[in-house]
């Protein structure tokens, strides 16, 4: 790893991919995003956090590549070429239940395994990559049945679970089947091929933080951020939601330091837990007491009601690996409340409803 070294990053428009980044080019690499088209391009030049570093960067220190299809075969041959790493984070997230039962492994499977085994293939074309670094998720790691019932089984980077088959009930059930399906595929691709560059897994949790991609107020409510909003807002969350947080900050963070060398290759649980000298993850609720002590006048005004609720399933999933390998502490719940809702609230303020 060196000041200069070419990075290819997927996904660099989403949520975790501006951040690292963002992180990336601060870090001195050069970056190469890959974009699905020329809006999407334009949308991180003109993002404000970009603007902010722009002139301090070298001359073609963030350069771009179509690739309008991650499942076309070879769709990375061109992107990888002269690239030293590569950060592979682009992957199909939820739609808020857009899709029929019958579009979900078109819409899920096949671009997360295709996309991520056609990068690695991609990847080994190219002499000159060293390491790739994947994103995965915890959804990865640990069977669906632990999101409604859960067992209490401590979870962490060593753990695998067979591909769920489906049929898919929910969005959420073919949204973790992909992640393990691209998981697993990515384990069987290595063994078989045994590449000359490093593989790392970063597998995070729900990932909060503020987008500085959003532009208002009511499109900072999506994706998992929209979570903590609407419990701000005195809304119910629907459904069980899996006690395990991260903050967006720490898991970009994570991506970039793992091009590091020093970094052994494998996989890394990214997750926040209270340091109570056990691993208990998070509790939903929690985020009212948050929001309250961090914003009061904004509750006083009945701005943030705070009183949204949260139906919790205790999730133990051990993140303290990767801490001591990237040698940080996680931010804490406070942390990521308070970059989630102070974001939304910037917008109130400067009249972006």
């Amino acid at each position: 790893m060196g000041k200069g070294d070419l990075v290819l990053i997927t996904g660099g428009t989403g949520h975790i991919g501006f951040r690292t980044t963002i992180l990336a080019l601060e870090a001195g690499y050069r970056v190469r995003l890959s974009v699905r088209s020329q809006k999407r391009a334009d949308a991180v030049l003109s993002a404000p956090t970009f603007k902010a570093i722009a002139s301090k960067l070298a001359p073609n220190a963030i350069t771009f590549t179509t690739v309008e299809d991650i499942t076309t075969p070879g769709a990375f041959d061109n992107a990888v070429k002269g690239v030293d790493y590569v950060i592979h984070i682009a992957s199909p997230i939820t739609t808020g239940g857009q899709l029929s039962t019958d579009e979900y492994k078109e819409y899920f499977i096949k671009p997360a395994v295709q996309g991520t085994v056609g990068m690695l293939e991609s990847a080994a074309k190219s002499p000159s990559v060293k390491r790739v670094a994947i994103t995965t998720s915890v959804v990865a790691i640990l069977p669906i049945s632990e999101a409604f019932k859960p067992t209490l089984t401590l979870y962490n980077d060593d753990s695998r679970i067979p591909l769920d088959e489906g049929p898919y009930a929910v969005e959420f059930q073919a949204y973790s089947a992909s992640k393990a399906a691209a998981y697993n595929a990515t384990h069987d691709w290595i063994e078989k091929n045994k590449p000359s560059f490093d593989v790392v897994n970063l597998a995070p949790s729900f990932v909060m933080g503020k987008d500085d991609l959003d532009t208002s107020a009511s499109g900072s409510i999506r994706g998992t951020n929209s979570q903590f909003i609407n419990i701000a807002l005195g809304k119910d969350l629907e459904g069980p939601m899996l006690g395990a947080t991260v903050h967006l900050e720490d898991v970009a963070r994570s991506h970039v330091q793992a091009l590091d060398e020093h970094v052994p290759a494998g996989t890394y649980v990214l997750d926040w837990t209270p340091d109570e000298g056990e691993v208990k993850g998070t509790d939903w609720n929690d985020v009212r007491a948050a929001v309250k002590k961090l914003f009061p006048e904004a509750v006083e005004k009945g701005i943030l009601p705070a009183t949204g609720k949260a139906n919790t399933v205790p999730l133990k999933v051990d993140g303290r690996k990767s801490e001591r390998v990237f040698g940080f502490k996680y931010k804490t719940l406070e942390d990521q409340v308070e970059s989630v809702i102070g974001h939304y609230l910037e917008f109130l303020e400067a009249g972006k409803e």
